[in-house]
């Protein structure tokens, strides 16, 4: 969960919508600036970019709450295997390729904790794995690192807008650096009339570029629902979880301009 305070109680995006999210971003890009090997398997690709989330806990005992019974950012949230050994299981039933592109992302993230118990075998398990998939798709490691790029992109760019990261006074902040040295910065576009990117609702999206532009010209909307919940606090998961089901839901807007 991605959660922000709000006035009347909790602002949460689920990571399965901010994947949604990075999803859209991905289908923004022109079809001439996207790696080969990922326009070769396009619709996988899509799905890796719109799953690499998977795999969470379900709402059960305390794992979205916090000793203070406030629910749990995912930046709190406790190292653990859990997710990544099941985002792995549910990917690879997907295809060898959606499979490799989620397992160099469990690699990025998890490759700092190699120290600790259980990471290790489980890292060294996806380094073979990709070796394997990648000679049955005959793709080289080169070209899926093109590919796995793209994803780190559209998840990079997806966590600023989810986590209200984008500077309002139109400072460029990175995306990412893609494998061919390429930077990507995105800013707000100031002076043009827009919605607070803040805001737990708006009709007015926030227009945003992306610099150098590898969109097609014009207006893409982008969009992410999130809960608005009116507790601040929780008894445990299973009442959060009622509370998600009832809740109001806000759309946050965003116009990304090619």
């Amino acid at each position: 969960m991605i959660v922000h305070p709000i006035p009347h109680g909790w602002q949460m995006i689920d990571q399965r919508a901010h994947a949604l999210l990075a999803s859209q971003i991905a289908t923004a890009w022109h079809p001439d600036a996207r790696p080969a090997a990922a326009n070769a398997r396009w619709i996988e690709t899509v799905i890796a970019i719109s799953r690499h989330d998977d795999g969470g806990h379900g709402f059960g005992g305390h794992n979205h709450i916090g000793d203070a019974g406030t629910p749990l950012d995912l930046a709190g949230a406790p190292l653990s295997l859990d997710q990544p050994v099941r985002v792995m299981e549910e990917a690879r039933g997907a295809g060898l390729w959606t499979g490799v592109l989620i397992s160099m992302h469990v690699l990025r993230l998890y490759s700092a904790f190699r120290a600790e118990p259980g990471f290790a075998q489980f890292l060294d398990e996806q380094t073979e794995r990709q070796k394997a998939w990648l000679r049955q798709l005959n793709v080289k490691k080169a070209d899926a690192d093109a590919a796995y790029g793209l994803l780190h992109f559209c998840d990079s760019l997806s966590l600023i807008l989810c986590r209200r990261d984008l500077p309002t006074d139109g400072r460029a902040i990175e995306i990412a650096t893609l494998p061919d040295g390429t930077r990507y910065d995105v800013r707000q576009v100031v002076g043009k009339k827009g919605g607070d990117p803040r805001a737990t609702d708006s009709d007015a999206p926030t227009p945003i570029t992306v610099e150098p532009s590898p969109f097609g010209k014009g207006i893409m909307p982008l969009y992410v629902e999130a809960a608005e919940l009116p507790s601040l606090t929780f008894k445990d998961d299973a009442d959060l979880d009622a509370q998600l089901d009832t809740c109001p839901r806000a759309t946050l807007r965003w116009d990304l301009q090619g």
